[in-house]
């Protein structure tokens, strides 16, 4: 089954790729002249959304080819949305009640238990997470400043 999502992520970002969507859906964006924070907070949005039915491969190839040209337009710092979609993903995937990490946990739990018991015990962890969200988003500096200091 997970093959045949990522088959089918892979053709559709080739499609995309070839008809110049992501081009034409960049200026789209930079055209209405916005602020930056609203349209990361509808990436943001995009990515929980998507991370209740799909894997972070798949993810990944379904929307960073339409996401990168709108980051890249509105002059933002690609390591930092590659750390901040990294993060996204993953509060996405331990999001009650469909994130997909639940149902691992749930299944390999030595003891038994409903899967309310999994899904109340990420609550602290999602808070940390989205806390991390808060801090990437209005303090980027946090997400770049190892990597500026390699270069």
């Amino acid at each position: 089954m997970l093959f045949f999502i990522l088959i089918g992520a892979l053709i559709f970002s080739n499609l995309m790729n070839e008809t110049g969507m992501p081009e034409t859906l960049g200026a789209w964006v930079t055209g209405i002249e916005t602020h930056p924070l609203v349209v990361i907070f509808a990436i943001m949005l995009i990515y929980i959304a998507l991370g209740a039915v799909l894997d972070s491969i798949a993810m990944i190839l379904l929307t960073v080819p339409l996401f990168f040209p709108i980051v890249i337009g509105l002059k933002l710092d690609p390591v930092w949305f590659g750390i901040m979609i990294t993060v996204l993903m993953e509060a996405a995937l331990i999001t009650p009640p469909i994130g997909i990490n639940l149902y691992v946990v749930h299944g390999i739990r030595a003891r038994g238990g409903n899967f309310n018991d999994v899904s109340i015990g990420a609550i602290p962890f999602l808070f940390a997470m989205f806390a991390l969200i808060a801090l990437l988003l209005f303090y980027p500096n946090i997400a770049i400043w190892l990597p500026n200091q390699f270069y």
